[in-house]
């Protein structure tokens, strides 16, 4: 046998090995990774994880432009498709009719009735738009394609019957977040919804509380996947007159920024010469730089914006502040408890699910500041107490590793 022939044989060995090995072909549809956010980061985490298993090729249709950035360090081995490529042009007439219809509904839920119902998907979803998808992702014999966030999931629930691939839903957020929470895409969408999330194959949650949820209002399907913090490090020493720390984008509704303000005015009452740390930007943050002026805690408060090393901050704190009205499941939390901050948190799915009251921290009934504040001061005054609740938090923080959390991952997408 000549030599050309081997070879020939042996690129075919190794080919047929290359499209066995890769035994599923996954596709995520989800909001731009490439700007700031917790659940950006978390994503680019898992896809790259997830990517590094050589059994798996991943996809991602998301919406870009040619500005963005990797900022998260999503593996850049990753196809992505943009999203806008499939995306009904919005300087359109029809376009900008159904913008104007998503932009009215989500503040007033106008749609959220029998006849709406039946406009919903034209205005949200328009068929061109749908066509287009559906044939990009039958053309590529996905195994698997995931809707990330509330949006995406009802997208793919509106074309479910015409793909022959498992169709998954995976949240980021309460239930209440995404569809009873004025202004949030899928306000005023609750019954259309329904309808198409009941077509998925199953939804992925953040935790116990969420499951529920979705399983109660929505008669689905539903498996528990928290998220993972970006790395793990054995927690440093602690220095107990630290700054305090916040760290989220700057929201004052959905973030508690009010409640912020008023907890660090009260501890400051009780021990004035701590200071506070601030990270985060977003709509809000002149709100809230004004506030503080106001009350002239400017002196002790110092606000940071968006910062890429938050990891530093966190090594140089003390303690955790939580203000949110309502979280999913608040990934900052497990990066500060990886670095041994005990936290302080209202009663919330997500930190609920984190925290065991009085272990890795306190949990507080929504929404009383003036707890709150006894709370921060009662862990922070007693070096025995701050000790156990910085060791405790290290220690839960090792369950939400990016290799654990990618593993349940695979296990749910192979067996359900």
């Amino acid at each position: 046998m000549g030599a050309k022939r081997v070879y020939a044989i042996y690129a075919i060995c190794i080919s047929v090995k290359n499209q066995w090995s890769i035994f599923m072909k996954v596709c995520f549809i989800s909001m731009n990774l490439f700007s700031y956010g917790g659940v950006q980061r978390v994503l680019s985490r898992i896809l790259t994880e997830l990517n590094k298993q050589t059994e798996i090729e991943v996809n991602l249709i998301m919406p870009m432009s040619e500005s963005d950035t990797n900022i998260f360090g999503l593996d850049e081995s990753i196809r992505i498709i943009n999203y806008f490529d499939f995306k009904l042009d919005d300087r359109t007439l029809w376009g900008f009719i159904c913008k104007a219809i998503r932009r009215f509904n989500k503040d007033t839920g106008i749609l959220e009735n029998k006849a709406g119902r039946k406009i919903s998907e034209h205005v949200y979803f328009p068929g061109a738009e749908k066509k287009k998808l559906e044939a990009f992702l039958s053309k590529e014999k996905y195994d698997i394609v995931v809707g990330v966030g509330d949006l995406f999931a009802v997208l793919l629930g509106t074309i479910r019957e015409r793909l022959s691939c498992k169709c998954i839903g995976w949240m980021h957020s309460t239930f209440d977040s995404y569809f009873r929470e004025k202004g949030d895409q899928c306000y005023g969408l609750l019954g259309f919804s329904k309808i198409q999330f009941q077509k998925l194959d199953y939804v992925m949650a953040l935790t116990d509380k969420d499951v529920e949820d979705f399983q109660k209002e929505f008669g689905v399907k539903a498996i528990k996947l928290p998220n993972p913090v970006n790395y793990f490090c054995e927690a440093p020493a602690r220095d107990i007159s630290a700054p305090i720390i916040f760290v989220g984008r700057m929201m004052k509704n959905h973030k508690g920024l009010d409640y912020l303000v008023e907890i660090i005015d009260k501890y400051h009452q009780l021990e004035p010469k701590r200071r506070f740390v601030i990270l985060g930007d977003g709509p809000d943050k002149d709100w809230f730089d004004r506030e503080i002026q106001k009350r002239k805690l400017e002196e002790v408060v110092d606000t940071f914006g968006s910062v890429r090393n938050v990891e530093d901050y966190l090594q140089s704190s003390s303690l955790l502040l939580h203000t949110s009205r309502w979280e999913g499941f608040g990934v900052v939390i497990v990066e500060a408890m990886m670095y041994g901050l005990p936290v302080v948190a209202f009663h919330n799915n997500g930190p609920d699910e984190i925290i065991t009251e009085g272990e890795e921290g306190c949990l507080i009934d929504r929404f009383d500041c003036d707890r709150f504040a006894e709370k921060m001061r009662e862990i922070l005054s007693d070096h025995t107490i701050y000790s156990r609740m910085s060791e405790c938090a290290n220690r839960t923080a090792k369950n939400f590793t990016p290799d654990k959390v990618t593993k349940e991952l695979i296990s749910i997408m192979n067996n359900h």
